[in-house]
């Protein structure tokens, strides 16, 4: 549980995605436990003591609307607990101001000075302070901030800044100008009087906020003139389908920042597998050559960085750029994408449970490849076996091949129920880069593949 609550807002996702695009440089070993951020926002005041009620915060912060920052220097800021946050400076005399006005509620600040800022992550000393130095690509570039939140001690949030429907939607309408633009001028005065009345019966006796509403609008639309209740329909669902849009694109950028950390979380483990298989090589020709052994090790580290990008569907370009992968094996696809929007639209439309909603898209995102989704941990273990024997076998084979005297190579099944696959190369002996029968050049060759090739001649001058 956080110690004490606090207001941000949280980008939106396309700007939070070419923030997270700047987090690929990052070596894990230069960072904290905490590591990198994966939910960029822009804290505008942090310490509220458990008191402090959404109500009271969204009180100071209504109608605050959109905030544009600018983009500063890239800075490091002093080491504290959660290690050395490297930090975007940002401008934007309006956040300072809804900084000082949120300084009414009751809150803890070991800051003085507020600098605002977006954290990029949390380094090992000195290492903020490196990247610090290095290049930054958004300096001067606008972004535009539209979802306050505020975070409890609890770590809820509870939206302060609107969806589209309260453009519409107030309780209670404080003049006739505040009506829905379907209410005819000469009905507005008596329509907000109407709702009014109905909206604070029905409280009185008892009814939710959401009933209380429904008998409201349905009282107060019928002396707005005809087909007003159809045109209230009509923006009720343009609003239930803008909000349900807006709370998915946050979902997906959340999913999206926890899948970009997963080259930095598995490289060194695909390194360490690309290194044994390597030795098992160098081993098995008995080869001792200084030279082979240190291109053995590279190729084990580049073998590792290119395959940890392929994992989420990225891929490394000729002049050493991040790009994405058409051929993807592991990455959340369109399909998955769609099955959440539709899962959360349809949650805004017919009142689902949260927890029916978080079910559904937990079986969306497991159904996601032949039933096993990429979150799912039967499919975690697969591609964990998957990539260490790959990673194994692509660095032996790499080896043989740079060592100049392996000829001929064979491939041998395991004795755990093989495939037909992989008995049709059962034995079968051939030149190291050519192919077997199945047209593969090396094990393993589908997920759960526990084949191996041994030398089965090496060169007479070797």
């Amino acid at each position: 549980m956080a110690k004490y609550g606090a207001v941000q807002f949280t980008l939106s996702p396309v700007d939070a995605q070419r923030v997270l695009d700047l987090q690929k440089g990052i070596e894990e070993s230069e960072l904290a436990p905490k590591g990198r951020e994966l939910t960029p926002h822009v804290t505008v005041r942090w310490g509220f003591h458990p008191e402090v009620t959404p109500d009271q915060v969204s009180a100071i912060t209504k109608g605050t609307g959109t905030v544009d920052v600018t983009f500063g220097d890239l800075h490091a800021f002093p080491e504290n607990d959660e290690g050395e946050p490297l930090v975007f400076l940002l401008e934007s005399e309006k956040l300072v101001k809804l900084h000082d006005a949120l300084a009414a509620l009751p809150h803890t600040d070991p800051h003085p000075t507020f600098q605002p800022h977006l954290t990029i992550g949390y380094f090992k000393k000195g290492m903020a302070q490196k990247h610090a130095q290095g290049e930054n690509p958004l300096k001067g570039q606008t972004i535009t901030l539209r979802d306050l939140q505020f975070r409890s001690r609890e770590k809820t949030f509870t939206d302060l800044e609107k969806g589209y429907r309260e453009t519409f939607l107030q309780k209670p309408y404080s003049s006739a100008s505040d009506a829905p633009d379907y209410v005819r001028q000469s009905k507005r005065k008596q329509w907000v009087a109407v709702w009014n009345s109905a909206y604070e019966r029905a409280k009185k006796d008892g009814k939710s906020d959401k009933e209380a509403e429904s008998s409201a609008f349905a009282q107060a639309n019928g002396v707005a003139g005809p087909n007003s209740s159809k045109k209230f329909a009509k923006l009720l669902a343009k609003a239930d389908a803008d909000d349900a849009q807006a709370f998915t694109d946050r979902l997906i950028t959340v999913l999206e920042a926890q899948w970009l950390a997963l080259p930095s979380q598995v490289r060194s483990s695909l390194e360490s597998a690309a290194l044994s298989g390597a030795g098992h090589g160098l081993l098995q020709i008995d080869v001792s050559n200084s030279k082979l052994i240190a291109s053995a090790n590279r190729s084990a580290q580049e073998y590792a960085t290119h395959r940890a990008a392929e994992m989420i569907g990225k891929k490394f370009d000729n002049e050493g750029n991040l790009v994405e992968n058409p051929n993807a094996r592991w990455a959340i696809s369109q399909t998955t994408r769609d099955k959440i929007r539709q899962i959360v639209a349809d949650s805004f439309t017919k009142e689902t449970p949260i927890s029916e909603v978080v079910n559904d898209i937990r079986e969306a995102l497991a159904e996601e490849t032949e039933g096993e989704g990429i979150f799912s941990l039967g499919r975690a273990k697969m591609i964990a076996r998957s990539e260490i024997a790959m990673a194994q076998s692509a660095s032996n084979f790499s080896t043989w091949e740079k060592s100049g005297v392996v000829e001929k190579v064979k491939w041998l099944t395991s004795n755990l129920d093989p495939c037909p696959e992989c008995l049709m190369n059962q034995d079968q002996e051939v030149e190291i880069g050519s192919k077997f029968f199945s047209g593969a050049t090396k094990p393993p060759q589908h997920p759960h593949c526990a084949c191996v090739l041994a030398v089965s001649k090496v060169s007479e001058d070797a």
